[in-house]
């Protein structure tokens, strides 16, 4: 800075060493010699100052004698007020996790503090890589201490991002029913039908079977079974479909008469019945062809 700008100054303290040694000088009066010579030497450095104040101002005039001056610190706070306000382009480098990277915020004017917000309203963004064929012309430091190093969390925002949300979307798809894999489902429709098919066929197989195998059941049955009732005012019998009595005490079969919805149906196929009947008309026919003749009488004759 220019404020701790210093200039040479050993001719002064030898001026101020010879004052020290010499005897026939009292106190005061070396004390006032030694002031001088810091007047001098005060005067000197403002001179100096100045001039660099002038090589500064002249900077306001580049623009007159066809020059752009590229000015490059760390902080734009070390420069003077009024050569910030001479800045046309302003280039911030702003590097980050150590990478061998910098994005490079270009602004209009001059910021001395470049914040998140000022940030934001850069005119344009870019990224710069650092140019490697440029490393061994000069050496920034003796020890490297900057490596790159990513936060745990960026990692893991990455790996969801790259990796998690794709996979999701990709199984998504997949069991999609539009746009998803289409075997596995094809499969599964196949061996259902298969199983469809199959169970009716198995069903009508086992109802036919106790059908088949409780037919002498029936039969014994519908003979055990109340079909009718005969009530008088001294007793009350039962009988069944084929006309058997059945052996039943007399308040039962009362009971029976007064409640008839108690009664079972029977349980024989109505086909069977319908053939049993066939048979007796069959029959009755064949009673009905017996052969017969109609007898002749004489005619009548006159005598």
């Amino acid at each position: 800075l220019l404020k701790n700008y210093q200039i040479d100054r050993s001719d002064y303290d030898l001026d101020i060493d010879i004052v020290n040694l010499d005897d026939s000088l009292t106190a005061t009066q070396k004390k006032q010699r030694i002031d001088e010579i810091n007047r001098k030497y005060k005067t000197a450095l403002d001179i100096k100052k100045e001039q660099i104040r002038e090589i500064g101002t002249a900077l306001s005039m580049h623009r007159h004698f066809g020059f752009d001056i590229f000015l490059i610190t760390q902080s734009p706070k070390k420069l003077a007020a009024h050569i910030l306000a001479d800045v046309g382009t302003h280039l911030h480098l702003r590097r980050v996790f150590k990478m061998k990277r910098a994005t490079i915020y270009e602004f209009p004017e001059a910021h001395t503090t470049v914040s998140k917000a000022v940030r934001d309203d850069a005119i344009n963004k870019t990224i710069w890589k650092f140019p490697k064929h440029l490393y061994g012309t000069y050496t920034s430091t003796e020890v490297d201490t900057h490596k790159q190093k990513i936060p745990l969390k960026y990692i893991i925002i990455l790996v969801l991002v790259f990796i998690g949300i794709p996979s999701y979307v990709a199984r998504s798809l997949w069991y999609d029913p539009l746009f998803g894999h289409k075997e596995k489902p094809v499969m599964v429709q196949k061996s259902q039908e298969i199983e469809e098919t199959k169970q009716p066929q198995t069903t009508i197989q086992e109802m036919h079977k106790p059908i088949l195998n409780n037919k002498n059941d029936d039969l014994q049955l519908e003979n055990q079974r109340i079909a009718i009732i005969v009530e008088s005012s001294t007793d009350c019998y039962a009988k069944n479909s084929y006309g058997d009595f059945i052996d039943i005490s007399v308040d039962e079969c009362k009971k029976l008469s007064s409640k008839n919805n108690r009664m079972s149906f029977s349980k024989l196929k109505k086909e069977q019945y319908l053939q049993d009947n066939m048979s007796v008309n069959n029959n009755d026919n064949d009673n009905d062809n017996v052969g017969y003749t109609q007898p002749v009488y004489p005619s009548e004759t006159t005598l």
